[in-house]
């Protein structure tokens, strides 16, 4: 399937027609109106479209979708995943009422974390994964050693980044450093669950007034995964961890926050009480059971998935093994359904 600029009227098979004017190859933003027939009207949305070296973001009614693209010349754009142009199509006009938009590819689910404070290194690492993976997690190791840099070249290949620094201050320093943040188009936020719900609230408010179309999506970290019950009880903790995950889950949510970072042990209680569309994101992934190193509460990827996880964080299995493609391959290609 794929979209010919040449043409800037797209027809699907549903009789739902897409006018689309191109955008520019980088930076500038232009309008997709979509006309539905329903019931002998027509609804009528708009829509953001920004290109940025081969990369076509979509962000519609404060959700973003970002859609993959291998560009073959500048006036023709070829959707390399088939879910994801029937995703652009259900997303932006909800036709037919029975369709259901398919599920993310199991690689879309896997976050390679560059947990290593070498640029040349992790920088090598994307150029290895891509165009196989597409998100990446940039914690405080590699953005202590390399700084805000590396995350502008990943972002230059076309790669999605999960800036994972949980911050964790007052509220005014939190909303100024998401703001930062957000200027360096990473795709995801952190910040600390612990640090109240008035922290977040600012946080949300402050990505909502730095981000120019495409806000990234801001999660709260609830409890390390290094941390068990023991260690939750001497930090001074009242309640055991699942808990205290679920009561940290639910300020976040009435705080607005997209979502929330969280062991695999908690995921399934979490998306039982703040619902299917409260993200979940997951690290202490091991792809097979019995192999901890530092962490305290973890599970296979498809264990994670299964209890209703959306992505998962993956660095030790992948980097350190002897082909990083193939470990990442092989991971993602483990996950059903």
């Amino acid at each position: 399937m794929e979209l010919d600029f040449k043409n800037p009227e797209f027809s699907v098979a549903t009789g739902t027609r897409c006018n689309l004017r191109p955008p520019r190859k980088n930076g500038v933003l232009k309008t997709s109106t979509v006309s539905t027939p329903v019931g002998g009207s027509h609804a009528k949305q708009s829509a953001a479209l920004r290109m940025k070296n081969g990369s076509l973001r979509l962000g519609m009614n404060d959700r973003i979708l970002h859609l993959s693209f291998g560009l073959s010349n500048a006036r023709k754009v070829v959707m390399s995943e088939t879910g994801f142009a029937a995703a652009f199509i259900l997303l932006m006009t909800g036709f037919p009422p029975n369709a259901t938009i398919p599920p993310m590819t199991s690689r879309d689910r896997l976050i390679v974390a560059l947990d290593t404070d070498s640029e040349s290194l992790a920088l090598a690492l994307v150029a290895k994964l891509r165009p196989a993976a597409n998100y990446f997690k940039v914690g405080s190791q590699l953005f202590t050693a390399a700084g805000p840099g590396v995350i502008r070249h990943i972002v230059e290949q076309g790669a999605q980044v999960f800036l994972d620094l949980k911050f964790h201050d007052i509220p005014q320093t939190v909303a100024h450093a998401v703001a930062a943040a957000a200027h360096l188009k990473v795709s995801m936020i952190n910040v600390h669950a612990s640090g109240g719900a008035a922290m977040m609230r600012a946080a949300v408010e402050s990505l909502n007034k730095a981000s120019a179309g495409e806000r990234p999506r801001l999660l709260a970290v609830t409890m390390l995964t290094s941390l068990a019950n023991p260690d939750a009880a001497e930090i001074g903790y009242a309640h055991p961890i699942p808990e205290q995950v679920i009561r940290l889950a639910c300020l976040a949510q009435q705080a607005g926050l997209d979502g929330v970072v969280a062991s695999p042990l908690e995921v399934h209680s979490i998306r039982k009480t703040c619902g299917k569309d409260f993200l979940i994101v997951t690290p202490g992934i091991r792809p097979y059971d019995g192999y901890h190193d530092d962490q305290a509460r973890v599970a296979t990827p498809q264990a994670a998935i299964e209890a209703g996880a959306d992505f998962l964080v993956i660095g030790r299995p992948i980097l350190e093994a002897p082909d990083p493609l193939q470990a990442f391959l092989e991971i993602a290609a483990s996950l059903k359904a």
